[in-house]
């Protein structure tokens, strides 16, 4: 095992791994609700934070999109070399991407530094001076720009080695970091993207420190690499752009609604895919299926747990969702109202997180499979799917923010279906018992968690009525999960058992 800085950093199985970015991650986001409660307590569902959320949209099409990029394309790499050459070919490689990432971060930011007047433009439903907020927020911005790369590029080698547990280290920094400079000056709408640059910063610098510890300096870069990498990274660009498009198609239509819209949609959708964000699934499992040809097995196991996780996760968003984005937001300047739109906005997203969480796994397996071109196709029909439905559920029905979510949620379902048909054609899903193995349980668990939360009474608190009501419904589940005798769900209790009962690379390949 590696030693960095009196940590310890082995490495873990798939299983481990979504557990420890579970809990790493989960501690993340509970400071990154933290962040977000004093930017809403004090500033609300305001212009200038409708102006941030626009910044961010611009700085994922130009900058974050090639994070996931490196994601896709570093990890199998690097796993790559480390199987056929080992660390020599390891060092070979991450060397490579590293500074290759270096190169691409300096080049995005100057673009966008350049074409920076022109880009508020996109929210073409904002008044002047919202557009000029937006204009000096990716200023603010720049320092996060700058390092997201690199950062990313030094995470992909900890996962491809399986060490998820120092990525997501530096991840709870970054939030850690956010909340501690919002808290320095919550009143001032500016310091919000000052945050965000301030966290990844320090990201980064924690994970160069740790790099060196466990892989040592950058050794020699290989060119060969290099353009191998950047010629794949320009197919999957487009790929991957066309989730950024999905969301600046949001901003746009939602420029043209109330004040307040943007961030409204942008706090509901931060909300519906919490667990995805805490899971990281997309991450932690493009190893094993770089690993193993076994894909079908994997995807088989992949999907029943998706089931599992979502069913109950839906049916207590879509039945407490008022509740919830009150506990969490209302307060000072965020008011009953911001918690209506917001909760109206949770409530579409919602009902497609199994498809989000599908469609960003199975987007993954493609590229390994390197069905770069079928996976274009589909994302490019799904921004078009996205850019109609908008437009007639915003513009000729005058949905509002319910016809901005339900054109994403639908669209984001569509493309689940497709990727999932495409998918089966060379890695066959021939796994049984979806329905009475695994749908069913987890539709009687959730309905009597449901039953057993609405009965609990108030407390007065919102927070600790939730919280408590949240509590009962996952004890609830779970327990009706572990007393029905059905063998998908014991199959499924026992692969996480023997996950965590094996340790670094004797792990198998499939755990």
């Amino acid at each position: 095992p590696a030693r960095c800085d009196g940590l310890r950093f082995r490495e873990q199985t798939a299983l481990e791994g979504v557990l420890t970015a579970g809990i790493l991650n989960l501690g993340s986001r509970f400071l990154m609700f933290l962040r977000h409660v004093v930017i809403t307590a004090y500033i609300g569902l305001s212009s200038g934070l409708d102006a941030f959320y626009v910044a961010m949209s611009i700085l994922g099409i130009f900058i974050v999109v090639m994070a996931d990029v490196f994601d896709s394309l570093g990890i199998p790499y690097l796993v790559r070399a480390w199987t056929e050459e080992g660390k020599p070919g390891f060092d070979r490689v991450a060397a490579s991407v590293f500074r290759l990432a270096i190169r691409l971060s300096i080049v995005l930011c100057a673009l966008m530094l350049l074409l920076s007047p022109f880009l508020p433009s996109i929210a073409a439903g904002f008044p002047e001076n919202t557009r000029a907020t937006v204009f000096r927020y990716l200023i603010l911005l720049f320092p996060m720009a700058v390092c997201y790369l690199p950062y990313h590029a030094l995470g992909s080698l900890f996962r491809a080695r399986r060490r998820f547990q120092a990525f997501y280290l530096a991840e709870f920094l970054i939030s850690a970091t956010g909340l501690f400079v919002i808290a320095a000056a919550p009143r001032n709408p500016d310091i919000i993207p000052v945050a965000w640059s301030a966290g990844y910063l320090v990201g980064f610098l924690f994970l160069f420190f740790l790099t060196t510890k466990a892989f040592g300096r950058p050794g020699k870069d290989d060119r060969a690499v290099s353009r191998e990498f950047f010629r794949m990274g320009a197919r999957l660009l487009p790929v991957y752009g066309v989730t950024y498009l999905y969301i600046l198609t949001d901003r746009y239509f939602a420029s043209f609604l109330p004040t307040g819209s943007v961030s409204a949609l942008s706090y509901g959708l931060m909300l519906a895919v919490l667990l995805p964000g805490i899971l990281n699934m997309e991450n932690i499992f493009i190893t094993p299926l770089s690993e193993t040809e076994e894909r079908g097995k994997i995807l088989d196991w992949i999907l029943k747990g998706i089931i599992l996780l979502c069913i109950p996760v839906m049916a207590f968003t879509l039945f407490f969702s008022l509740p919830i984005v009150q506990a969490i937001f209302e307060r000072g300047s965020f008011t009953a109202a911001s918690s209506r739109m917001t909760a109206t906005a949770l409530t579409y997203y919602t009902v497609a997180l199994p498809f989000i969480l599908l469609s960003s796994i199975l987007a993954r397996v493609l590229m390994v499979q390197k069905r770069i071109e079928t996976l274009l196709l589909v994302s490019l029909s799904g921004v078009l799917l996205n850019l109609l439905l908008n437009y007639l559920f915003v513009f000729r029905i005058g949905m509002d923010i319910k016809g901005v979510a339900l054109a994403t949620s639908l669209t984001n379902t569509a493309v689940a279906m497709s990727l999932l048909m495409m998918t089966h054609q060379r890695s066959r899903i021939e796994g049984t018992g979806y329905l009475a193995g695994v749908f069913l349980p987890a539709l009687l668990g959730a309905s009597l968690g449901l039953l057993a939360a609405w009965v609990l009474p108030e407390i007065g608190y919102p927070i600790l009525t939730i919280s408590l009501k949240g509590a009962v419904f996952v004890a609830v589940y779970a327990a009706v999960l572990k007393v029905l005798p059905i063998g998908e769900l014991r199959q499924i209790e026992e692969m996480i058992r023997s996950a965590f009962s094996r340790r670094g690379p004797e792990a198998t390949p499939n755990a």
